[in-house]
């Protein structure tokens, strides 16, 4: 894995305008989610000794979104889209509950029913396409190369944010820091335009799956 120094993270940040970079942050080899002008956020990570186990080390995550801000994948990221989708009527049976160091089974033994893309981050917008097979696993050192992170209340759900979804009908999209709710993308859409407040979030489909793209509005806002 390729470190970085803090002053190489300095020089990050004011190459994007400035950040509010803390703490012993190191860069990683690896992209993250799609951010705005189609560019992909650094990974970075912070390890810490995990206790009296010599060989423990416990590690935060964090993207380095479009104005240099710290997105925590599992703060700012995996726990809202936890939380938005154990909201939902329809996919609460999946959810489980914190209880002490661990969580409650879910209400249902059924397979989960939906792939979860994170599609962009700053702001969060997450795709659902109905799953027609499993989805694998994510976990290991190579999740960050497949592009996911394991769910907290779903059960063997990874949140994807590398590979492109497939184009499927019931596919719903949600921001979970907006008070709007979910929206149903038409079935038979060949492209699919998402607005947001700095830009625009663009879905076109090519071979059966959607090719997202993130660009400034016209607007300027």
């Amino acid at each position: 894995m390729r470190n970085a120094t803090i002053p190489l993270l300095i020089a990050i940040c004011v190459g994007l305008n400035g950040c509010a970079i803390q703490g012993d942050w190191k860069e990683t080899r690896h992209d993250g989610p799609l951010l705005l002008e189609n560019r992909t956020a650094r990974l970075l990570e912070s390890c810490r000794s995990g206790g009296p186990m010599a060989d423990a080390r416990k590690c935060d995550y964090a993207f380095v979104d479009q104005t240099g801000e710290l997105v925590d994948i599992r703060r700012d990221v995996r726990d809202v889209i936890d939380d938005y989708l154990a909201r939902l009527s329809f996919v609460a049976p999946w959810a489980t509950e914190k209880q002490g160091y661990g969580y409650s089974a879910p209400k249902t033994s059924k397979r989960f029913p939906y792939r979860i893309h994170v599609l962009t981050i700053s702001p969060v917008v997450v795709l659902a396409v109905p799953a027609v097979d499993a989805t694998p696993p994510c976990y290991g050192p190579e999740m960050f190369a497949v592009g996911c992170w394991p769910a907290a209340r779903f059960s063997l759900v990874p949140y994807l944010y590398k590979q492109r979804p497939k184009v499927a009908g019931g596919s719903f999209w949600f921001m979970p820091a907006s008070s709007n709710g979910i929206t149903w993308l038409p079935n038979d859409a060949k492209s699919y335009s998402i607005p947001l407040q700095d830009s625009v979030l663009t879905l076109n489909e090519e071979n059966g799956s959607w090719a997202v793209q993130r660009s400034q509005s016209r607007s300027g806002k």
